[in-house]
């Protein structure tokens, strides 16, 4: 899976657990958010922040004001506004470093800015954070999936032996 399709990825994915929302907020925002990440899945990014702005406007400290950042974010990317994507993204950090979100998004912008060793950590802050959780927050088949990114980074990095490891720990997720 490629950052590309990991950035799409995580976009579809929060919007098909809807648990990962969070319950904080007013609830229009939940509604709002599903919208803005239906806009963004259409490419139809400039509407889609619009959303995300009010969502984060509307509730700027709520769980739905974290993902709204995270995709904002996402959506900065995909439009190659990479100085504003990793804006938002630290600024997810910074409110919730306890969520993985943020961080796998911050490693796509990483990616697709030739800082891979941040990418790295990013990736492997987010899998240390959805390993703790368990299977309450992510399936097998994405922790594989984070799992196959970060080897593809420790490729780019010239680190084979960490790269061979993560090849084998997805291996090993996708037989459970």
């Amino acid at each position: 899976m490629n950052m590309f399709r990991l950035g799409v990825a995580i976009a579809i994915g929060i919007a098909s657990f809807p648990c990962a929302w969070g319950d904080d907020g007013p609830p229009v925002t939940a509604d709002m958010l599903d919208r803005g990440v239906g806009l963004a899945t259409k490419k139809k990014y400039p509407e889609a922040i619009k959303v995300f702005d009010e969502i984060i406007k509307i509730s700027p400290q709520s769980d739905h004001a974290y993902y709204a950042l995270c995709n904002r974010g996402d959506a900065y990317c995909m439009q190659g506004l990479y100085d504003k994507a990793q804006k938002d993204l630290d600024r997810a950090v910074a409110q919730s470093p306890d969520k993985e979100s943020a961080y796998m998004h911050r490693a796509t912008v990483d990616r697709k800015t030739g800082h891979d060793k941040q990418a790295a950590a990013d990736l492997s802050k987010a899998l240390a954070i959805m390993q703790k959780a368990g299977t309450k927050r992510c399936s097998n088949e994405m922790l594989s999936g984070l799992f196959e990114e970060r080897a593809e980074v420790y490729k780019a990095l010239g680190e084979k032996s960490l790269q061979q490891k993560d090849l084998e720990t997805a291996a090993a997720l996708k037989k459970q």
